[in-house]
């Protein structure tokens, strides 16, 4: 389906997240932000479903949706700390997303910032530098 869907028409595709970060529902809900309000409602399971490769593969972009900062909105680590949402983004983009929907772009923009200084040094890295560094021959 998602080569036909590349071969065909699409560019991207824009899943929600929690279709191939996988989840599990807790029972007992979680208080992450030390606010008093336990709101967190599932943990991440450590799996992640090969989705975004196979688009990838498909000559397809991934841009999965929809990232936000409320406690309501995230889960646990693994390891049953709560993930923070700049957490999240960066996990979202340590899988190869080529970008993402939110609704909090001031975080978004603060992770792409902190991805872009990170991996400006590095000389095998073509897809993440300052536009100061691009030179045009």
């Amino acid at each position: 389906v998602i080569d036909y869907l590349g071969e065909t028409y699409a560019e991207g595709l824009g899943p929600w997240k929690n279709s191939f970060i996988l989840r599990e529902s807790i029972e007992t809900p979680v208080d992450g932000n030390g606010d008093g309000n336990a709101e967190i409602t599932s943990q991440l399971t450590g799996e992640v479903r090969p989705l975004v490769d196979w688009a990838h593969d498909a000559g397809l972009q991934v841009h999965p949706y929809t990232l936000r900062n409320e406690e309501r909105f995230l889960t646990l680590n693994p390891d049953g700390t709560p993930q923070t949402p700049e957490q999240e983004f960066q996990q979202l983009t340590d899988i190869g997303v080529d970008g993402f929907f939110t609704d909090f772009p001031e975080t978004g923009r603060m992770v792409v910032d902190e991805i872009i200084e990170e991996k400006a040094g590095d000389p095998n890295s073509t897809n993440f530098r300052r536009p100061e560094d691009i030179h045009e021959d």
